[in-house]
This record gives C-alpha cells, structure tokens and sequence, in this order.
C-alpha cells in the first residue's frame, strides 16, 4: 500500500512539473509569435512562413512519419523557441502523420495533452521503437 501511494505521489508532482513547464512554454511561444509579428498561432500555422517551414521538415523525412513510417502531413513541435518558430532550429520539428500525430497529443482518452507530456509520450513512443530495431538487428527506417 505504502508503494502505490508513493506511485501516486510521483505522478502527481510529474502532473504538477507538466503543468507549470505547459505556462511556461505558452508563454514562450506568445513572445516568439510576438517577435515573428503574428497574433495568434493559428494565423502563424496558415501563413506562407509556416508552410515553408513545414515543407522543408517533411523534405528532410522525406515525406515519412517519425515513429510509423506512413506518409507524413503533420509537423509536432517539440519546443517553441523563437529558433524553432522560425525555422532555423528544426530538429524540434516532428513530421509525424494524423494518426500519430493525434495519438501523441490527445492519446487514448482523448483529452488533449500539455506540450511536456506530448513530448514525454513521443519520447516513450521513440524509445519503443529503438527497442523494436534492435530485436530485428537492423534499421527499417535507412
């Protein structure tokens, strides 16, 4: 019993940690949208600096989802820094594919994640993969 409730602790203040890096992260991507010159982030996501962005994140794919390797059409942004936003970092970008992409942000419940534990559930999801490749004892992704 002692156990479960030390579990339960541990979850708790993960949950509480997810919470305030979630403010902390909004903020961020409100001052990156500010300094880019956009209002909101859906005007940022549907203007022509976004789409070239997005374009060269899939190019660089090659057009594959990261963790099924179906054909990709979405991008996760791993952080919103203003390096990120304007697509001078893209290694925080993700191209991942609708399924994936929904699985990592809403899961299986279908409430949607903060951007810690999307990133927490993507990581876990990469992890597994690796694992797979190595009990195949070759790379299907190269």
């Amino acid at each position: 019993m002692v156990e479960r409730s030390a579990k339960s602790i541990r979850k708790a203040q993960r949950n509480l940690d997810w919470a305030l890096e979630s403010k902390a992260l909004f903020l961020e991507r409100s001052n990156s949208l500010v300094e880019l010159g956009f209002k909101t982030y859906q005007e940022y996501l549907i203007s022509p600096f976004w789409k070239n962005i997005r374009t060269r994140v899939l190019k660089e794919a090659k057009d594959a989802c990261r963790l099924c390797r179906r054909k990709a059409w979405q991008i996760h942004h791993v952080k919103y820094d203003l390096a990120t936003m304007k697509g001078e970092n893209i290694v925080t970008l993700v191209a991942l594919c609708g399924e994936c992409h929904k699985l990592i942000e809403f899961g299986k419940r279908g409430r949607k994640a903060s951007l810690p534990e999307a990133n927490h559930r993507l990581r876990r999801f990469l992890r597994r993969e690796r694992w797979d490749r190595k009990q195949l004892g070759y790379d299907p992704w190269k």
